[in-house]
C-alpha cells in the first residue's frame, strides 16, 4: 500500500516528505526525484488530455435522458439548445477552472494507480479543494487524509471584502445573482431603437465587444478598434456598415452609460451607425427574459441523476463536484439571466434589423455567441463569418470542440456554427485543422491586430530601464504576476522605472499599487511595449507576441492553478516560475537583448496593409449558408 501526498499552494513542500505530487504549482529547483507536479505532467501529456475532456463533453451531451440526447431535451428555442451555454462553452483559463480541476483529477487517477496508491494525504488544502478531493476518492476507491488544519487561502486584495461577500451570496444562493443582473442590466437613458439612425439597409454587421478601443478614439473623433485595425476603414469604404457592440462589463447601467457617451464622441459617416446592446433593453425584453430565465432554471431542475450524467470513466468519478458551482450559476445565477438576456436581445435586434447580406464577428465560442448566431439565422440574414482575431490558445475549450460537435447535419440540439471562420495566420490555421475542424470551413484573413512594422530593437540600453508588466484577464493571475514582480524587485539589483498596465476588459480592484510601481498612460499596448526596456507578462497573454516582434525581453509568468500554455511559444520566450527565477533573469540586465522577430510573424500571421485576403472575403464567399 503506498501513500501519497498531495501538496496545495505555492511554498515548497519539506525535504523529508517523499512521495509527493503537486496540485497546482511546478517542480522547484533541485526536488526529489520521487516529488511529480500535476501542472507539469498536464502540460507534457496535453495533447491527449485534451482530445479526451472535449470527447467526455460530447458523450455528456447525447447521453440519453428518457430515451432523448440531454443537448436536445434542454431546448430553449425550437433551433437552440441552452446546453451550448453551459458546460461546453466553461472557460477553461481561469485559475482553479472546472476543466483545469476534471483534467487534474483525471491526471491524478492515473499517477494513483501507476504508482499503486491506495492513501492521500492533503497537505496545505483549503476547504473547497478537500471536498473535491474527497468526493474524488469515494468515487474511485481511495482513502484521503485530511490533517485538522484546513489553510484559508486569501486573495492579495485583502480589501475587498464587499467584492467577496457578493461572491460567496451569489455562489451560496444563486437566483441572488439573477435578480441583481436583472435590476442593474440596462441603459440609463431611454432604450435605443436597432438600426433608428440607418440611411440605407446595412450591407454588412460586425459584431465584437466595446474593449481594445484606442484611447485616443475619444479625442479624435473616430472608432479606433484594435480589435479591427485598418479593417474598419475597409468595411466601411464599402457601403452601409451597422456596427454591434457587446459591453465588456456584463451590461451594468453605469458601465452602459460610459459606452454610451464614448460612443457619442465618435463622428463618422451617416452610413455607418454604432448599437450598444445592452441599451437596447426595454421593460418587455427584460420580462421576457425573466420567463426565459425561469424556463431555464425548470430545465435545470428536471435535470436528474446529475452525477450519473458527469461520470467520467478516465477518471473513475463523477465530475459533478467539479461543475456543480458552474452548473449552479449556468442554471440559476447571474450566467443564467445574462444568457437569456442576450438571446433575447439579439432576437429583437435581428428581427427588427432590415436583412444584411454579410456578418462578421469575434470568434471565441463563448456563450453569447451562440445565442448571436440562432438569433442571425432566425432573422433571416446572409452569410456569417466567425473571425478568430487573435492567437488561439491551445487549452481554449471554448473554440476547439471533439470533431462531431463540428458543423454537424440539421439536428435538433446542435452547437450553432458560422459559415466560415475566418483565421489570421497559418499557425491559426493548423491549430483548427489539427483539432478537427473542416478545412473547406477555414478561409485566410489578415492578422489585421499586428500589422505594423516592428521597430528596431537598442542595441544600448538606457540608464533609466522599464519594466511593464502587463495584466491578464483574470485578475487573480494578475494578482499573482505583481506578487512575483514586487517580490523579484526585493532582491534584484534592478533600478529603473516599473510600469503596470491592465487588460482593457478588466477594472483594477487594488486599493493601491505596489511600492514602485506606477500606472501606464500610452493611449495603446503598441505604443507602452515601444517605450519598454523589458516586458513581463502572464501566460496567456496575445501582447506577449507583439513585444517579442519588437524585441522585447518578454519573460512569461507561469501559473500552476491554470494550463501552462501561451500563444507565444512559438517565439521562444522565456519562462519564470516564480520570483527567484525572474530575479535572476533581472539581475542580468542590460545584457539581455532581443531581437525584432519580423520573420517569425509572418509564419505566424497572415500580413499585407492592403488586406487583399479581406477584400476578397467581402467581395465573394462561395460557401452557402450551411442552414
Amino acid at each position: 500500500m503506498e501513500s501519497l501526498t498531495l501538496w496545495f499552494g505555492q511554498d515548497e513542500p519539506p525535504c523529508q516528505l517523499t512521495h509527493v505530487l503537486l496540485w497546482d504549482s511546478f517542480l522547484p529547483g533541485g526536488a526529489p526525484s520521487t516529488w511529480r507536479s500535476l501542472p507539469e505532467e498536464i502540460h507534457l501529456h496535453r495533447d491527449g488530455l485534451r482530445v479526451e475532456h472535449l470527447r467526455w463533453i460530447h458523450d455528456v451531451g447525447v447521453t440519453q435522458v428518457k430515451e432523448v440526447p440531454l443537448r436536445q431535451s434542454l431546448l430553449i428555442r425550437p433551433q437552440l439548445s441552452y446546453w451550448w451555454m453551459t458546460l461546453p462553452a466553461s472557460h477553461a483559463l481561469e485559475p482553479d477552472s472546472p476543466v483545469y480541476n476534471a483534467v487534474r483529477l483525471r491526471v491524478l487517477e492515473r499517477i494513483a494507480a501507476e504508482t499503486q496508491t491506495d492513501c492521500i494525504t492533503l497537505a496545505n488544502a483549503d476547504r473547497a479543494s478537500i471536498r473535491l478531493i474527497r468526493s474524488w476518492g469515494r468515487n474511485s476507491g481511495h482513502k484521503v487524509l485530511v490533517p485538522r488544519k484546513v489553510n484559508q487561502r486569501r486573495s492579495r486584495n485583502a480589501g475587498a471584502w464587499g467584492l467577496k461577500a457578493k461572491i460567496w451570496l451569489f455562489r451560496a444562493v444563486p437566483p441572488a445573482g439573477a435578480l441583481v443582473s436583472f435590476v442593474t442590466t440596462g441603459s440609463p437613458t431611454a432604450a435605443q431603437a436597432p438600426g433608428a439612425n440607418e440611411s440605407k439597409p446595412p450591407s454588412i454587421v460586425m459584431m465584437d465587444y466595446l474593449a481594445h478601443i484606442r484611447r485616443d478614439a475619444t479625442t479624435d473623433g473616430e472608432f479606433l478598434s484594435n480589435y479591427w485595425g485598418p479593417l474598419v476603414d475597409l468595411v466601411q469604404s464599402r457601403g452601409p456598415t451597422q456596427w454591434l457592440h457587446l459591453s465588456a462589463h456584463r451590461g451594468r447601467r453605469s458601465d452602459v452609460g460610459k459606452d454610451l457617451a464614448m460612443m457619442d464622441t465618435w463622428k463618422g459617416s451617416p452610413e455607418v451607425h454604432h448599437s450598444l446592446l445592452h441599451a437596447c433593453i426595454t421593460f418587455r425584453l427584460r420580462m421576457r427574459a425573466l420567463r426565459d430565465y425561469l424556463r431555464v432554471a425548470v430545465m435545470g431542475l428536471r435535470t436528474r441523476r446529475k452525477r450519473y450524467l458527469l461520470w467520467d470513466h478516465e477518471a473513475h468519478a463523477s465530475m459533478w463536484p467539479v461543475f456543480r458551482s458552474q452548473y449552479r450559476d449556468d442554471w440559476y445565477g447571474m450566467s443564467a439571466f445574462n444568457n437569456c438576456l442576450v438571446l433575447n436581445l439579439f432576437e429583437d435586434f435581428f428581427n427588427k434589423l432590415t436583412k444584411a447580406p454579410l456578418g462578421i464577428y469575434l470568434f471565441e465560442n463563448q456563450p453569447w455567441e451562440m445565442a448571436f448566431i440562432h438569433a442571425w439565422r432566425s432573422g433571416g440574414h446572409g452569410r456569417l463569418i466567425g473571425f478568430a482575431h487573435s492567437t488561439i490558445p491551445f487549452w481554449s475549450t471554448r473554440i476547439f470542440k471533439d470533431p462531431r460537435d463540428l458543423w454537424p447535419k440539421d439536428q435538433p440540439g446542435c452547437m450553432p456554427c458560422p459559415d466560415r471562420v475566418a483565421v489570421n495566420g497559418p499557425r491559426a490555421r493548423d491549430a483548427l485543422r489539427l483539432g478537427g475542424y473542416p478545412s473547406d470551413r477555414l478561409v485566410d484573413v489578415e492578422a489585421v491586430r499586428y500589422l505594423e512594422e516592428p521597430a528596431v530593437a537598442d542595441k544600448v540600453h538606457s540608464a533609466a530601464s522599464v519594466l511593464l508588466v502587463i495584466g491578464e484577464y483574470n485578475w487573480e493571475i494578475t494578482e499573482q504576476i505583481i506578487d512575483i514582480v514586487k517580490k523579484a524587485l526585493d532582491v534584484a539589483d534592478f533600478h529603473g522605472d516599473v510600469v503596470f498596465r491592465s487588460h482593457p476588459a478588466t477594472t483594477p480592484l487594488w486599493d493601491h499599487l505596489p511600492r514602485r510601481f506606477s500606472i501606464d498612460s500610452h493611449p495603446t499596448s503598441n505604443d507602452a511595449l515601444r517605450d519598454a526596456n523589458i516586458v513581463v507578462c502572464g501566460a496567456l497573454s496575445s501582447v506577449a507576441i507583439e513585444a517579442l516582434r519588437l524585441g522585447k525581453p518578454t519573460f512569461l509568468v507561469a501559473d500552476g492553478r491554470t494550463f501552462a500554455s501561451s500563444p507565444a511559444e512559438d517565439f521562444s520566450p522565456s519562462w519564470v516560475f516564480g520570483s527567484e527565477s525572474l530575479a535572476e533573469k533581472l539581475r542580468g540586465w542590460p545584457n539581455v537583448e532581443g531581437e525584432p522577430n519580423s520573420r517569425g510573424l509572418s509564419n505566424y500571421f497572415w500580413l499585407g496593409l492592403d488586406l487583399p485576403r479581406w477584400q476578397a472575403l467581402l467581395k465573394n464567399d462561395p460557401l452557402p449558408p450551411i442552414f
